[in-house]
């Protein structure tokens, strides 16, 4: 049986990953780390080529959903798909595997969701339970990061956590503590290790000097979906999830923080107000998320109206808009 998981590469993405290669390990797996848009291509390239036997395959959905044709057209074929998803616009239908879970509360992450049901269920799969405390600590705290449950108590473990992952990269960070917890030799240990908090702590305080610099002046100020809106491109060296949350709060002329990320051809889009769904207002961009946090992929035609958004005229001030 070949096991397939399909996870975004975000923090929560890539502790999906380790989760699925602790619980799966010895088995055939195979693992896709990626973005909404390049997840649907490689689904559409795992339709068309029939280089996989849908009966000897499953192929499991963790912190991020196909478009839901694309979905029905692998359960057409005969394939067994689960989703552990907390997105709202997430596409679930009722034929997926038992134990698929689309979360709503804002109290679960994607990898919580995986964890909880391979722990509870692995029997399903012949898994082991496993019972390293400093693993399951680990995923509370990125469920505590992406969820902003953080931000509510404080844990600044979580905001430290992200950091390292933004440090070293998603397969480096995967590495690090898949190692880690495949070994069991630091269970005993926190969940950063110490000789690795002291960069991280480094980081945090250079990135907090950004943030505070950071005023209205050096973002373009437009207006998006009807709302007042700071856009900022990637490579400004700070967390976009908490540079966004500080500026948003110092600055509370803005409804709405953007991040244009070319490279990755992405958007990501960040809100602290209420009445505002991020999720919605991004779908119909093909992209999707929470009602405070959501992105979208950049095709050529969303890329052609975000450079006549900016450049179309004259840069303003929001006073002037």
């Amino acid at each position: 049986m070949k096991y397939l998981l399909m996870t975004h590469n975000d923090l929560d993405g890539a502790t999906c990953e380790i989760i699925f290669r602790l619980y799966f390990a010895g088995k055939d797996i195979h693992v896709s780390c990626s973005s909404i848009a390049e997840m649907n291509q490689r689904i559409r390239v795992i339709a068309d080529n029939g280089r996989l036997d849908p009966t000897d395959t499953i192929i499991t959905f963790a912190d991020i959903c196909p478009e839901k044709g694309l979905l029905d057209q692998l359960l057409d074929m005969g394939y067994r798909c689960y989703l552990f998803d907390h997105h709202p616009t997430a596409a679930i239908v009722d034929r997926l595997e038992q134990g698929s879970r689309l979360s709503l509360s804002g109290s679960d992450s994607g990898s919580s969701l995986l964890r909880d049901y391979l722990e509870n269920e692995g029997k399903r799969f012949n898994l082991t339970k496993i019972k390293l405390k400093r693993f399951h600590a680990f995923v509370d705290t990125v469920r505590s990061w992406d969820t902003w449950e953080w931000v509510k108590t404080g844990n600044m473990l979580a905001k430290k956590l992200v950091t390292l992952f933004f440090m070293l990269g998603s397969d480096r960070f995967v590495q690090l503590y898949l190692s880690q917890f495949l070994s069991g030799k630091f269970d005993d240990q926190p969940v950063i290790l110490p000789e690795h908090m002291f960069f991280v702590d480094a980081k945090l305080e250079q990135q907090q000097e950004i943030i505070d610099s950071m005023t209205p002046e050096q973002v373009f100020t437009r207006k998006l979906f009807g709302y007042n809106a700071a856009i900022v491109f990637s490579g400004t060296g700070l967390t976009f999830s908490d540079g966004s949350y500080q500026f948003l709060r110092k600055y509370p002329e803005y409804d709405l923080m953007v991040n244009i990320n070319p490279g990755r051809r992405t958007i990501s889009y960040r809100t602290i107000r209420d009445g505002i769904n991020l999720g919605e207002l991004t779908s119909a961009l093909g992209g999707g998320g929470h009602e405070r946090a959501a992105g979208n992929p950049i095709g050529a035609d969303a890329l052609s109206k975000i450079l006549e958004l900016l450049f179309g005229g004259s840069m303003t001030s929001l006073t002037d808009t």
